[in-house]
């Protein structure tokens, strides 16, 4: 994924945050913000993001996509394998899990789950 931040990227994280503050969280406006900032290149405040998403919505495939994508982005592999493939379990028919699994094997080398 490419990173930056644009204009209207930046207008549309500005509003997700000013839309949590006055009507307060729930996992659609966490997971929209969870993934506008992992396309800014905040990765930190996406994993937040993102993990508080799915206190409220365990199952929440956005949240468990971007998480992974973070873990990924930082370098921890393994453990964005293992939220790809608790994904899966949710959403097996998901090619984009099963793809990017394949993608972070290539950093870990032979993984055994």
């Amino acid at each position: 994924m490419l990173y930056g931040e644009t204009p209207s990227l930046g207008a549309f994280r500005d509003y997700l945050e000013k839309e949590i503050a006055l009507k307060g969280e729930t996992a659609q406006r966490l997971a929209a913000l969870a993934l506008a900032r992992h396309a800014a290149g905040d990765i930190s405040g996406a994993e937040e993001s993102a993990r508080r998403v799915l206190e409220l919505q365990p199952a929440n495939v956005a949240a468990l996509m971007t998480l992974a994508g973070c873990l990924s982005a930082r370098g921890e592999h393994v453990e964005a394998v293992r939220v790809h493939e608790r994904t899966l379990e949710l959403w097996p028919q998901l090619h984009a899990a099963a793809s990017n699994i394949c993608f972070e094997a290539t950093y870990i080398g032979e993984y055994t789950g």
